[in-house]
């Protein structure tokens, strides 16, 4: 009975209602049984209470126990909550901080109440709206506060129907720290490869190898200088292995080894010496990191050169570039592509050949002798072009009248449909796919080769090139085409026609000899003169008609001098024809580079919407870091880049801005 009322004590006001209904209930039955004069009105409703207390008590009132024990346990996960050493925030359907618990209150240490703020108020920026909302979600995210790393985690809650996220922080340090220190210890590997020793002297055995043994030791210094291992793995070859926590240290200082390299002064130097590394740190074994090196030594090769180039595990990262390519003095590369070219020709059906956009001479020379080269082989070769292109009327038009060049061009629609599974496409003078004639034939065949001068502008391919033979040192992809065709094809093979358009196309991208020569552009040269080319006819294919000889003195006349010694020049005449905007551009770019005193031009053009630059300088601006910072490329004093959808006003700001960069950081540098 004691237990009892004990109960009948803890019952809720609803259960009371329930139990004085009962009451009722009981004694009007009781009362017409019981005469009211033997029993006292109060002892009967007494008995009627317990009566019905007992009957609630037995039936069905498990909901107020429920009830009892859910606040019980409330209130034990609040005070669990309220305990717990990790730090908890509930943030309220407003967005601001509603309640935290102790272990908060320690880490903030704050004064201030954080209450009815915002979490990126209180805490840290880190907690915008949006990186709420996926917590509530349930994502998690590292958060450094207070010099401590914490998970942060979040529960989305509900009460009254209001919604609420409690969020957890929870002590990752150890955890962040041990794998830091086996991030630290993670092996970086680097192949450096010294680019021209042997073209940069003349001299005997002996001072090569005091050269070598010179430059050896100053790689070796930097090695040991991150405690790595160096060794010589060929000749004026090296791998470097070190720990990733000395990768950072290489990073700020710009790969300083490549400066030490070529500030090298020895007796009878004749260019300086340059070397290119290839670095990469990403996860895996040790054979796929020295895989992951050679690809970007490969790469920092086919950019020119004097340049690391980092592989991580999301980007490639380059460093230096900063001199003019040395050309080589030997044709042994020129060789082996030439019998590598050949096997794959004869192994394919057909052959198709493009150049880049807006065909220059240089590009469809190229072409035009690979496509002899694939007919010496008896296979058949389409050349694709814009058949439309007001540049291609002069070659056109000297080609007229032979069978052969009859049908040897074609648009892209008709070539796609020549495409088949043993189809070889072969792409000159250019490495760039957004620059590809037709990008839809690139993609749908399955084997390439790519010839190209320019500097590698683009890591990957859809798939990997057949052959991949990128030189920058090159003047043209004609003087490459060259050297190929003398180990690839009989001589006498080449028309005049066809060695003519190879001399204007070397011509084209020398400026008539004047810049980017070396021995291999006059061996190119002579070669061609041998096979029939006469000078005086290549030099036809330049000549200018009224309308371009307008276009270019509108753009002559309207030039303004930007840092003292930059020329920027641009033209107002609205152009539709983007290749003849294109030579025009680079004509007299070629022409205000005489001007005393200036050291880099910058032609811009408008192309319906957009905006074509050409750039020419001597020998003290890297025009191609600018050009590549706006998407385009080419040579150390000659590039070139292609803004859309750009305002002439805006592409001047850009280019100018760019500018400002690379002399900063190379003012910065020194």
């Amino acid at each position: 009975m004691k237990e009892l009322f004990k109960q009948l004590r803890a019952m809720t006001w609803r259960k009371s209602i329930i139990c004085a209904i009962i009451v009722l209930v009981i004694y009007t039955a009781l009362s017409g049984f019981i005469d009211a004069r033997i029993l006292p009105i109060g002892l009967v409703l007494i008995i009627a209470y317990i009566i019905a207390a007992m009957v609630l008590l037995r039936f069905d009132l498990k909901t107020d126990g429920l009830v009892s024990e859910n606040s019980a346990m409330l209130g034990i996960t609040m005070d669990f909550v309220t305990k717990l050493r990790s730090p908890v925030i509930i943030i309220g359907f407003d967005g601001t901080i509603n309640w935290y618990n102790t272990a908060f209150v320690a880490i903030n240490e704050s004064h201030l109440s954080s209450f009815g703020k915002t979490p990126a108020d209180a805490i840290d920026p880190a907690f915008s709206p949006q990186r709420i909302n996926q917590l509530k979600e349930g994502a998690t995210f590292l958060l450094n506060y207070k010099d401590t790393d914490y998970e942060i985690s979040g529960y989305s809650l509900q009460s009254n129907g209001k919604n609420f996220c409690m969020i957890v922080f929870d002590d990752r340090s150890e955890l962040v720290k041990t794998k830091k220190q086996l991030a630290d210890k993670n092996a970086v590997v680097a192949l450096i490869v010294l680019d021209n020793l042997g073209d940069s002297f003349t001299f005997s055995q002996d001072k090569y190898r005091n050269a070598t043994a010179h430059i050896a030791g100053l790689v070796s210094e930097w090695g040991k200088s991150l405690g790595g291992m160096v060794k010589e793995y060929d000749r004026d070859k090296f791998i470097v292995v070190f720990e990733e926590k000395h990768l950072q240290s290489v990073l700020n200082s710009k790969f300083d080894i490549l400066d030490s390299i070529r500030e090298t002064e020895l007796d009878e130097l004749t260019s300086p010496i340059t070397a290119s590394i290839g670095i990469s740190n990403i996860k895996g074994s040790l054979a796929e990191k020295e895989d992951a090196a050679r690809n970007a030594l490969e790469l920092a090769l086919q950019r020119g050169g004097d340049q690391a180039v980092l592989k991580t595990a999301e980007t490639t990262e380059y460093y230096g570039g900063k001199t003019k390519t040395v050309q080589k003095k030997t044709k042994i590369r020129s060789r082996t592509v030439a019998g590598d070219l050949v096997k794959h020709i004869k192994q394919s059906g057909n052959v198709l050949i493009m150049g880049h956009k807006f065909s220059d001479h240089d590009s469809i020379a190229s072409c035009v002798a690979m496509a002899r080269i694939a007919a010496s082989y008896g296979k058949p070769a389409k050349i694709v072009v814009n058949l439309h292109d007001t540049n291609l009327k002069p070659i056109f038009s000297k080609m007229r009248g032979y069978n052969y060049y009859d049908g040897l061009f074609t648009d892209a629609p008709a070539a796609q449909d020549m495409i088949r599974s043993d189809t070889l496409l072969i792409i000159c003078d250019t490495n760039n796919p957004d620059l590809f004639e037709s990008r839809e034939i690139y993609e749908n065949c399955v084997s390439f080769i790519i010839i190209d001068h320019h500097r590698k502008v683009q890591e990957d391919y859809i798939l990997p090139p057949k052959l991949a033979y990128i030189e920058p040192s090159a003047s043209s992809a004609s003087e490459m085409i060259c050297e190929i065709a003398e180990y690839a094809i009989p001589s006498g093979s080449l028309t005049k026609i066809e060695a003519e358009l190879l001399f204007a196309g070397i011509i084209l991208d020398t400026n008539n000899f004047k810049k980017n020569t070396g021995v291999g552009t006059f061996s190119a040269a002579l070669y061609l003169r041998a096979q029939g080319a006469d000078p005086n006819e290549a030099q036809g294919f330049f000549r200018t008609n009224l309308d371009e000889f307008v276009y270019e003195a509108d753009i002559e006349s309207n030039i303004s001098i930007y840092r003292e010694n930059i020329i920027i020049a641009t033209s107002d005449i609205e152009s539709s024809d983007a290749g003849q905007t294109k030579v025009v551009s680079s004509k007299s770019a070629d022409r205000l580079l005489n001007i005393s005193g200036v050291d880099a031009v910058f032609v811009l053009a408008t192309v319906g919407r957009d905006i074509n630059i050409s750039a020419r300088s001597t020998d003290k601006i890297n025009v191609q870091l600018i050009m590549e910072a706006l998407g385009g490329g080419g040579h150390f004093d000659s590039a070139g880049a292609f803004l859309r959808d750009t305002e002439l006003s805006e592409a001047v700001e850009l280019l100018k801005a760019e500018i400002n960069n690379i002399i900063k950081n190379k003012t910065d540098n020194n």
